[in-house]
């Protein structure tokens, strides 16, 4: 009885099943009928695309010019209000694979396709691996598409290659700004990029792709190493061996890669090796990883005759990349440097601010933000800076959030450096210079110092008071010292060691010689 039970249950089940299915059936067909025919009117559609967009401040960015809503229930058509547009082959490809993979149609890609858009941004539009097979095909006959933002979509490794492959082997392309970042790529998308470099283009006589944005793919050492040799194998003539035969490969075209975010460490030495033989790509983004070895990036620096822009943000270098970096700048021809360089928030000490302050006159953008490197580093910066500005040289010297404090004079010239303008010679060869109230205000506080250690009232093991010994605080002004001493801690009632007992300050002057201010 139970078995007979458990048999009719089953057989139930099944029959609401195939009922719950050809629903789900009729109402895919449905959809995607809808879809293209209110794509082709024009009509526009309400939904929560303008809330999603004004959520995430996109309306200035000039790759999400183009925007509608999700796909699954929303929309909205921005591109044009002609009621005759000609039927589109990719649009009606499109809802046919959706019917067939048994996936909702993306309304955004259906309007773009039908009205003939040179711009679509799908950024988190919940693609996932089985969303992105419609799109690829309609993508591989779409003839209009130049600038495709697919991010945070999770496409994972098959969706990528997917991506790649309608790119190269589809017919008339025009895509050449692609977006693929928070994709969940992986070693085996960052292999389908590598294989996509290396094929040839001789079915793809139209503009190739530009630029690909990788950022955030868990590429890791692995994919790293996968990537690497497409990347060292792109000569400027853009022709290579493909199959034994000789031809242009997808890669000669490339001018900016951005491989932010990937969790690159000791396979950066293969990327950077990579890198000293290329000769089309123009800028590289590598911040956010682990790539330490600054003369791997110094041999780049040194070698490759076109990067001209080169992010290294957050790598956390420390002060021997940047000598390296700024020693094989001096190095690299005239013609063949760098134009722009990003190390911020590398671990820099006023040592390496030192190294780098002759690139101010070698570069048109330098930026150190982020970087601990004090007023004692920013001084050679900045007198670097002049330099560059009494030669006429265009440099945009960028040190934000480098440990100098708000509203001294510091901070004041670093403002106006990040403006690219011209500082006072008489104001910079001062700087560090104590004013006369900071030295009144330091005496005074220096014996009460004395005065409290004396009778006990602070402790000697406490450690030294540099807003009370060195006369920092908000009764001498925000501009009481230009440049903050070292902090110095003083042991039971000991006198701080190198600390002239008038002033307060480190018996360490500071050498000016030919514009540039170095320290000890």
């Amino acid at each position: 009885a139970d078995s007979d039970a458990h048999a009719s249950r089953r057989s139930t089940l099944c029959e609401e099943a195939e009922a719950a299915y050809a629903r789900f059936e009729a109402e895919m067909e449905a959809a995607a009928a809808n879809a293209v025919s209110r794509a082709r009117s024009g009509v526009p559609t309400q939904g929560n695309a303008q809330g999603s967009r004004d959520a995430r401040g996109d309306d200035n960015d000039p790759v999400m010019r183009h925007r509608g809503g999700s796909g699954h229930d929303s929309g909205e058509e921005v591109w044009s209000d002609s009621d005759d547009e000609p039927d589109d082959p990719s649009a009606l490809i499109y809802a046919d694979a959706c019917k067939e993979e048994k996936v909702f149609p993306c309304r955004q890609w259906l309007t773009a396709c039908v009205q003939q858009v040179t711009t679509c941004e799908l950024k988190h539009y919940g693609l996932g691996p089985r969303g992105v097979g419609p799109l690829a095909k309609s993508l591989s006959v779409n003839a209009d598409i130049c600038v495709l933002d697919l991010s945070e979509n999770r496409l994972g490794g098959d969706g990528i290659a997917a991506v790649f492959r309608a790119i190269r082997t589809g017919g008339p392309q025009r895509v050449q700004h692609l977006d693929l970042s928070q994709n969940q790529a992986g070693a085996e998308g960052t292999e389908a990029l590598a294989t996509f470099l290396l094929c040839s283009a001789d079915k793809q006589p139209g503009p190739k792709l530009t630029t690909i944005l990788f950022d955030a793919n868990g590429m890791a050492d692995k994919g790293a190493a996968k990537l690497a040799p497409a990347l060292g194998a792109l000569p400027g003539l853009g022709f290579m061996a493909v199959k034994g035969k000789a031809g242009p490969c997808l890669g000669s075209s490339l001018r900016r890669i951005s491989l932010a975010r990937n969790e690159i460490a000791g396979s950066g030495r293969a990327i950077c090796a990579a890198l000293e033989n290329n000769s089309t790509i123009e800028s590289v983004d590598l911040s956010w990883n682990q790539i330490t070895d600054g003369l791997a990036i110094a041999a780049v620096i040194r070698e490759n005759r076109t990067l001209r822009a080169l992010d290294l943000s957050w790598n956390g270098m420390g002060d021997g990349g940047a000598i390296a970096l700024a020693a094989a700048m001096s190095k690299a021809p005239e013609d063949a440097r760098l134009t722009s360089l990003s190390i911020g928030r590398n671990r820099l000490s006023a040592e390496g601010a030192r190294a780098l302050a002759p690139l101010c006159g070698m570069l048109q953008v330098l930026d150190v933000s982020g970087n601990p490197i004090g007023a004692e580093g920013a001084k050679p910066l900045l007198a670097g800076y002049q330099m560059a500005m009494a030669a006429s040289w265009p440099c945009k010297l960028v040190a934000n959030d480098i440990c100098v404090r708000e509203g001294t004079p510091v901070s004041a010239m670093l403002l106006l450096v990040a403006k690219a303008e011209p500082l006072e010679a008489d104001v910079l060869v001062n700087v560090g210079k104590p004013t006369p109230a900071a030295r009144m205000g330091t005496q005074a506080k220096l014996g009460r110092h004395h005065a409290q250690q004396a009778g006990g009232g602070r402790g000697g093991s406490e450690a030294y008071n540099r807003a009370d010994a060195l006369g920092v605080g908000p009764e001498n002004g925000d501009d009481a010292f230009e440049i903050r001493p070292r902090r110095f801690r003083q042991h039971d009632n000991a006198t701080p060691p190198n600390v002239d007992s008038a002033t307060g300050l480190a018996m360490e002057p500071d050498v000016l010689a030919e514009g540039i201010t170095t320290a000890p």
